[in-house]
């Protein structure tokens, strides 16, 4: 198997793993954990989740074969935010303790369409190009 097939594979397995994960703690049983005293911690939450979610995905599909940016940019955003509201409709009947929010499933889109777009930026603007060799000699026409 070839260094960039099992590269792709990896992607794809971090983005199922993840999302798997993301499930887990939508749908589970609520922690307990100690609260953040910052206003709208956990729309921040929902917002981080979703941006590296995007993040994970779009690389994905970059890999070997990768979809065209428009199209994986996306998809990319209705996948992940499908999949959030999916989650929060999955909390209407989950028995533990969860709560279908609106403004969650906002927070979930908003970091969904902005991971896409800085995975598109980063590639566009961080990423070094293979740019032509300049020559010395260059004559001006």
């Amino acid at each position: 198997m070839g260094s960039s097939r099992k590269q792709t594979q990896l992607r794809w397995f971090a983005v199922i793993a993840y999302s798997a994960l993301v499930a887990l703690v939508s749908l589970g049983p609520d922690s307990g954990a100690p609260v953040i005293r910052i206003p709208h911690a956990d729309k921040i939450a929902h917002f981080g989740m979703y941006f590296l979610q995007a993040l994970l995905l779009r690389r994905a599909m970059s890999g070997a074969g990768g979809v065209a940016p428009r199209r994986a940019f996306v998809a990319t955003a209705l996948e992940c935010s499908g999949y959030g509201l999916l989650l929060e409709f999955g909390q209407l009947v989950s028995t533990a303790g969860r709560s279908f929010e609106w403004l969650d499933a906002a927070a979930n889109t908003a970091g969904a369409i902005t991971g896409s777009f800085v995975f598109d930026w980063q590639r566009t603007f961080l990423m070094p190009r293979d740019k032509p060799e300049r020559t010395e000699n260059m004559e001006i026409l």
